[in-house]
């Protein structure tokens, strides 16, 4: 692999090479300019889920599957990640995107853990991370060279069902109509606005985090009755049997992760 390393990384190894014998512990500098996005996500499994960290550069590199650099240690009740550098790999893939790591943190338990993100181990931001019974709550003291997007993560409930319905210019009354037969089989739980992950709720809109960029559609959010798993399939596998894909496409997940 070939390696280059961002102009952040060059930044640290400055400040480094001008630190004293004496001190040989990482340091933590205030105003140093944003490289990489940070943000919280669930992934969701039959066998338990677990916590990542979504990074991104900020800035795009001159290669569409240009990776992240990064080690993690953890250790009682205690992580810390350290983004060290950008990798190009030999096969580039031509275009402009920036450089992404999806860091896996494991089946995080509960409660409050000591978490530092790191740039090259060497500028430190120093904080805690909370998993709490319904939400990761992620505090840092600093946000030296990285944004947070989501300090938040909500978890998301039990028998949740939520994703989109694609559709034509000839059948979006067809997609209305499978919004509503869905939304039947609510228990008519509310959920708390905030981030998800997968999807985010606000006031008067419902984001989804995966949908369609070129197409149009419906998104759909529900808590299904317990006894309602059947009869959505049946919606599901009427709707499919009728429309092509290209007139209308279902695509929902449930709080297993698993695609209906």
């Amino acid at each position: 692999m070939k390696y280059a390393v961002t102009t952040l990384t060059a930044m640290v190894l400055f400040v480094s090479a001008c630190q004293s014998d004496a001190m040989k512990d990482p340091i933590i500098v205030a105003d140093i300019e944003r490289e990489f996005t940070i943000d919280l996500l669930e992934i969701l499994d039959m066998e338990g889920n677990y916590l990542t960290l979504q990074v991104e550069t900020i800035r795009e590199e001159s290669c569409a599957n240009a990776e992240i650099d990064y080690r993690v240690s953890q250790n009682s009740r205690q992580i810390g990640v350290s983004l060290n550098k950008i990798v190009i790999p030999v096969n580039c893939q031509e275009g402009n995107a920036p450089a992404r790591a999806a860091i896996n943190l494991g089946k995080v338990s509960l409660g409050n853990f000591d978490f530092s993100i790191d740039l090259s181990q060497t500028i430190k931001n120093p904080g805690t991370l909370v998993n709490g019974a319904s939400s990761y709550r992620l505090n840092l003291k600093t946000e030296n060279g990285i944004q947070i997007l989501h300090r938040e993560l909500l978890k998301i409930p039990e028998q949740t069902i939520w994703g989109w319905i694609a559709y034509s210019a000839t059948t979006q009354q067809v997609a209305s109509e499978v919004v509503g037969e869905i939304s039947k089989l609510s228990s008519g739980r509310n959920f708390e606005r905030g981030y998800y992950g997968h999807f985010t709720l606000s006031d008067d809109q419902l984001s989804i985090r995966q949908s369609p960029e070129k197409q149009l559609f419906l998104p759909v959010l529900i808590n299904l009755q317990r006894e309602g798993t059947d009869q959505l399939q049946t919606i599901l596998q009427h709707y499919r049997s009728r429309y092509a894909t290209e007139q209308l496409s279902i695509h929902l997940t449930n709080w297993r992760g698993q695609l209906l």
